[in-house]
């Protein structure tokens, strides 16, 4: 729908290719070549290329064309969408419609009558037309002059506009307006016609301008009042929706019910389906219509979850017990921040919390209806998830760790108020406990806990173990004392002990050494003689060992 009103010969209108509208016009000056006007408006606009969309094309021009973004002289002109590329003044320029379309920039000349644009279109014959077109002036002097032509014979006024305002420094922040000229015209017997936009100014200077959305439209004498109303619509209940009453005559007044408005339009929010009627008057003609607003229900929503706080990582319970009055619920979605949420009606959910503070949620549930209406409830719980602490020690006594000696352990964790050591048999509450082991290899574990009694736990495993040492001399003479080869420290099965003379001839061999050499060669009761013999130990453990040793009887 287009509203025009009408000020002389100026009318300011949005208006586009195809139209059903309505137009009230107030009665014109007259002349021999032009009517009074007091009509409806209706049908396609009749000019081609009306808003220079399609480029330059479809119209002709005793002006010069020029390429866009092409320095203009006057005499020139473009059609673009860019004003400042055909002239550096020419500032903030944009079309009548969108602001970012094709119009026709004008470097008006001094030379009167000769013609801007003009079309070449088909009328009606005995018909009232309306030829209308939108006008930019770019400079602060000497405005253009322009009138409507059609046939070579000019009818109306000539179109004088307002020169821009502001001057050409703030031309960059103040943009000019667009200002709509019309004049009413009579067909008589109709057929092709040429219509015409004539320039009439005779000053050089400024006379710089731009044309849009140009139209010539139909008119036709009307004394029936008829209305369009919005369709019947259905909402939910506590929303609201607005209604618009169309006219073919503007002008008049509105009578809205039950609601009691007087406007064109009302927004209404109905708690029950609900039928508006509006009755239109105008010079003491009138129509009424009505349309229904069906207002449907929205779900009663009841929830709950639980637990509702605990340590990281929590897993709660969310339920869903709500009820619809008419209809079904369709979909239920859980909400838990603006980047997690659950399509499901009872989710159970885990949360995690890597922070060192309460992670504290207001889960909130959305319940939609097959119809479509939605409740969100926020609920007044509040879900918190505690976090842990992070168990974690070293030893501060450095390895190798021997059997019967203290070895200290030193708390490295974040967050903890309680420890709990344990190893073995042995354990300890202290932050930084001592502990003394046998030979064995143990797994020392470390549990702590926060302020809000949530735990975490961490083991390490240590071997302790006695420090192999392996004599340089043994005397095997049966005195009692150091008559075998005895490795300190030596522990377990599957130790491999070999013993090679001077030569290189291995002489002894054992895999399950317990030191119980003698120095007696190998499968013989002979005694090795006295010297130095090279040998080679490798431990359970795969830790191996070589030197010399001196056998002296």
């Amino acid at each position: 729908m287009i509203t025009i009103l009408r000020n002389k010969s100026k009318i300011k209108i949005n208006l586009f290719s195809k139209i059903f509208f309505w137009i009230a016009f107030y009665s014109l000056t007259t002349s021999s070549s032009y009517s009074q006007c007091n009509c409806v408006c209706t049908g396609d606009n009749l000019i081609t290329n009306f808003d220079f969309s399609a480029g330059d094309m479809g119209f002709n021009s005793s002006y010069n064309s020029k390429l866009p973004n092409t320095q203009l002289m006057p005499g020139d002109y473009t059609v673009n969408t860019n004003a400042n590329g055909s002239n550096c003044c020419w500032k903030l320029v944009q079309d009548h419609t969108s602001g970012r379309g094709n119009m026709m920039l004008v470097d008006g000349a001094n030379v009167p009558n000769e013609v801007v644009w003009s079309q070449t279109v088909t009328v009606k014959p005995n018909t009232t037309y309306i030829f209308a077109m939108w006008l930019s002036v770019f400079w602060n002097v000497n405005s253009p002059q322009l009138q409507f032509s059609i046939n070579g014979q000019n009818f109306g006024p000539i179109f004088n506009p307002p020169p821009r305002q502001g001057s050409p420094s703030t031309y960059s922040t103040i943009p000019p307006t667009w200002e709509q000229f019309s004049e009413c015209w009579y067909s008589g017997q109709g057929g092709t016609i040429t219509i015409e936009i004539v320039n009439k100014n005779i000053q050089f200077a400024g006379n710089d301008y731009g044309i849009d959305d140009i139209t010539l439209v139909e008119c036709l004498n009307s004394n029936t009042l008829n209305l369009a109303i919005s369709n019947d619509t259905a909402i939910c209940q506590g929303d609201s929706i607005t209604l618009t009453v169309i006219p073919n005559v503007g002008g008049g007044t509105y009578d809205w019910l039950p609601s009691g408005d007087s406007t064109q339009t009302i927004t209404v929010s109905p708690n029950a389906t609900t039928t508006y009627t509006v009755e239109y008057t105008k010079n003491n003609c009138g129509s009424t219509a009505s349309c229904t607003v069906f207002v449907h229900p929205v779900p009663e929503v009841f929830s709950d979850f639980g637990p509702k706080e605990g340590c990281s990582e929590l897993c709660v319970q969310f339920k869903d017990s709500s009820s619809i009055g008419s209809g079904s619920i369709a979909s239920t979605t859980w909400y838990f921040s603006k980047s997690d949420s659950i399509a499901e009606s009872n989710p159970y959910k885990c949360f995690v919390n890597n922070t060192d503070t309460v992670l504290t949620l207001l889960p909130s549930i959305k319940v939609v209806t097959n119809i479509g209406c939605e409740s969100v409830y926020e609920t007044f719980d509040t879900l918190k998830i505690f976090p842990l602490p992070k168990a974690n020690f070293e030893a501060s006594t450095l390895p190798p760790y021997r059997p019967n000696v203290n070895i200290s352990f030193t708390d490295k964790s974040t967050g903890a108020t309680e420890w709990f050591w344990n190893a073995g048999s042995l354990t300890s509450t202290e932050q930084n406990p001592t502990f003394v082991f046998e030979q064995e290899t143990y797994d020392v574990c470390l549990t702590v806990k926060n302020k809000y009694r949530c735990a975490d736990s961490v083991c390490k495993s240590i071997e302790v173990k006695s420090e192999i040492i392996i004599p340089n001399i043994f005397t095997p003479n049966e005195d009692g004392e150091n008559d075998f080869f005895v490795i300190k420290g030596l522990r377990g099965s599957g130790n491999m002990l070999l013993i090679f003379n001077r030569w290189g001839r291995k002489i002894y061999e054992s895999f399950d050494y317990k030191n119980d050499w003698n120095g007696t060669i190998i499968n013989t009761e002979k005694l090795a003689s006295d010297g130095t013999y090279y040998y080679i130990f490798v431990t359970h453990e795969k830790a191996e060992y070589s030197g010399y040793v001196t056998l002296l009887k």
